[in-house]
C-alpha cells in the first residue's frame, strides 16, 4: 500500500517563529515556484510520438484485467460487481488508450532484463528450492516471468482508494481477493458511517488455493486519464508527465505486493526483501532497488500545480527528512524510446539508482523540533535549499500526539464496554489482545477505522476480520483522549 509521502511542501505554517523568515503558504509556494521558473523545470515539450515509448504491453495490463471502479450498489450483495461491463466500454476505452505510455514503461520494469534481479530476490522469499536464487542462477528469470503470467489470469486492477474527502489519501491499495476489498469499501469513509452493524470477511490461514489479488489505483488517476485524446494531449506537458510517472510507480508498487502474494500461494507478512530495507513493505522495497529513494507527490493535484519528489527510506523516521525535488527532463527520459534501446539503464548514466540525491539541484528538508508549542504541537522547521544554499525556511506545525520508547506499550484509563484488555500502543493506534474459546484477537486502527481481527490457533484455523461502528466509535474517542491527555502508567514515562 502506497501513501503520500513525509514532507509536504504546501501545507500551511503556524506562527512567525523567526523574524526574517515568511511562514505564509503563499509566500511558500511563491518561492517553490520562483526556483522552478529559474531551473526550467515549470514546463516541458512533450515526446514527439515517435519518439515515445511503444513497446507491448504485458498481459496482465490488457483493457480485460480492469475496471473504472466499483458498483457502490453491490456493496451489500454477495458479490461484489465494478464498472466494466458494455454501459462503461467507452469510458473504459478512452482510460486504456490515455494510460498507454504508463502501462508500456510498467511493463518494461517488471519484464527488463536489467530490472528482473529485484523480481528474483522477491521470488527466493518463498523458500524451498528458490531461497538460494539470484538473478544469475538457471531458469530464475524464467520462473518471474511464470508468476507474472499467473497474474494475468488471477490480478484485477481497479480503481477508486479514495471512498470519500475525509478519507486519507493513498495512491494504490492491493487485497488479496474480492471479499477483502469488497470489507475495505464497505468499512471505510462515507460506506462505514451508513452501516446498521457489523460486517466481516473470512478466509482460511493456509488457503494456497485462493489469492486472486485485486490492486486499486486512486481514482485522481482514473479522471487523470478519462478524457478526450486531444483534451488529454493539451494538459499541461509538465503536470501530465509527472503524473503518468507517478502513475506508473504506484502500479508497479502495487504489482510488488501482488506478486508477493501470488508468487506464495496465499497472502502472508512481507519480508525484508533486502538486509538493508527498513521494513517489510515489498513496494517501498522497489521503489528504493529502483531509484534510490521513494517519489512521492505533493502540491495542488487538480490545479496543475503536483511535485515529484524523492526521498531516501532511511529518512522518513529520523529527525531531519531530505526530499530532492525531480525535474521534468529526468521523468521524461524514461519515457523515450531511446533510453530502452541502451545497454544499460540503471547501473550508469542518469537514470542509475541514487543518482537524484548524490548532487540535488532543488531539496526540501524537513527538521523535527524535540520541543513542543502550548497546544503540544510539534513544530516542523521545512527549509527549501537550490543548489545547497538556504533560500527559503517555513514553519509548521504537527497535532499532539503519544509517545513512548519503542516496544512499550500503555494502559489507558477507561476500556469500552464489554473490553477485557486494552493498551494503546506506541504508534498511537489502539490494541486489544483476549484469548476465548481458542480464539485470539486484535483490534487495531487500519485505513482511518478500529478493525477487529479475530483467528483460531493452528494452521488450518480461519481469520476473520470484523468491522463494529459501535466499537470503531468508542475506540475512535478513547484514541481522541490519549491525544490530548497525559496518562501515567508505572514504569513509564507520561506521554508528551
Amino acid at each position: 500500500m502506497e501513501s503520500e509521502g513525509p514532507v509536504h511542501l504546501n501545507e500551511e505554517g503556524g506562527p512567525k517563529n523567526e523574524p526574517a523568515l515568511s511562514t505564509t503558504r503563499e509566500d511558500w509556494n511563491a518561492v517553490i515556484e520562483g526556483a522552478l521558473g529559474r531551473l526550467q523545470w515549470a514546463n516541458i515539450k512533450p515526446l514527439p510520438k515517435d519518439e515515445l515509448l511503444d513497446g507491448v504491453i504485458h498481459a496482465m495490463y490488457q483493457p480485460s484485467r480492469w475496471s473504472l471502479g466499483v458498483d457502490e450498489n453491490s456493496l451489500n450483495e454477495p458479490t461484489l460487481r465494478y464498472l466494466d461491463n458494455d454501459r462503461y466500454a467507452k469510458d473504459k476505452a478512452m482510460v486504456w488508450s490515455n494510460m498507454k505510455a504508463v502501462l508500456r514503461l510498467a511493463t518494461e520494469w517488471i519484464t527488463n532484463d536489467e530490472f528482473l534481479g529485484f523480481w528474483v530476490r522477491l521470488l527466493s522469499h518463498r523458500g524451498g528450492s528458490d531461497a538460494d536464487i539470484d538473478e544469475n542462477s538457471p531458469g530464475a528469470k524464467e520462473k518471474v516471468r511464470e508468476v507474472f503470467n499467473k497474474m494475468a489470469t488471477r490480478t484485477h486492477l481497479t480503481f477508486g482508494t479514495l471512498c470519500d474527502k475525509d478519507h486519507v489519501l493513498r495512491w494504490g491499495c492491493t487485497f488479496p481477493h474480492p471479499e477483502a476489498f469488497q470489507f475495505f469499501w464497505q468499512t471505510t469513509g462515507k460506506n462505514a458511517r451508513k452501516l446498521k452493524g457489523p460486517v466481516e470477511v473470512s478466509t482460511r490461514n493456509d488457503d494456497h488455493d485462493y489469492c486472486a489479488p485485486i490492486i486499486a489505483l486512486h481514482c485522481c488517476f482514473r479522471d487523470l486519464f478519462h478524457r478526450k485524446r486531444d483534451d488529454f494531449a493539451r494538459l499541461p506537458a509538465a503536470d501530465s508527465l509527472k503524473k503518468q510517472f507517478k502513475a506508473a510507480i504506484t502500479l508497479v508498487h502495487e504489482t510488488a505486493h501482488a506478486f508477493f502474494q501470488v508468487a506464495q500461494g496465499r497472502p502472508c507478512d512481507e519480508p525484508l526483501v533486502f538486509p538493508t530495507d527498513f521494513a517489510g513493505e515489498v513496494g517501498h522495497s522497489w521503489e528504493n532497488y529502483m531509484f534510490g529513494g521513494q517519489i512521492h507527490g505533493a502540491g495542488l493535484w487538480c490545479k496543475n500545480e503536483i511535485r515529484l519528489m524523492i526521498t531516501p527510506w532511511a529518512d522518513h523516521e529520523a529527525r531531519v527528512c531530505h526530499s530532492v525535488f525531480i525535474s521534468p527532463a529526468w521523468v521524461q527520459t524514461w519515457f523515450r524510446k531511446s533510453t530502452w534501446e541502451k545497454s544499460t539503464l540503471i547501473r550508469s548514466g542518469e537514470l542509475s539508482v541514487g543518482v537524484l540525491l548524490k548532487d540535488p539541484v532543488l531539496t526540501g528538508v524537513e527538521t523535527k523540533n524535540d520541543s513542543r508549542d502550548e497546544q503540544g504541537n510539534q513544530v516542523i522547521k521545512l527549509t527549501l535549499l537550490e543548489h545547497g544554499e538556504e533560500i527559503f525556511s517555513h514553519y509548521h506545525r504537527s497535532p499532539p500526539r503519544a509517545t513512548a520508547s519503542v516496544g512499550n506499550v500503555r494502559k489507558p484509563w477507561s476500556l469500552p464496554v464489554g473490553v477485557e484488555e486494552e493498551y494503546l500502543n506506541i504508534d498511537e493506534h489502539i490494541a486489544r489482545f483476549r484469548n476465548k474459546d481458542g480464539l485470539y484477537s486484535i483490534t487495531y486502527f487500519e485505513d482511518g477505522r478500529f478493525v477487529t481481527s479475530l483467528w483460531q490457533e493452528g494452521p488450518k484455523g480461519f481469520v476473520r476480520k470484523i468491522f463494529d461502528p459501535q466499537i470503531d466509535k468508542e475506540f475512535g474517542a478513547l484514541n481522541a483522549r490519549w491525544k490530548v491527555e497525559k496518562h501515567q502508567v508505572p514504569g513509564l514515562p507520561p506521554a508528551s
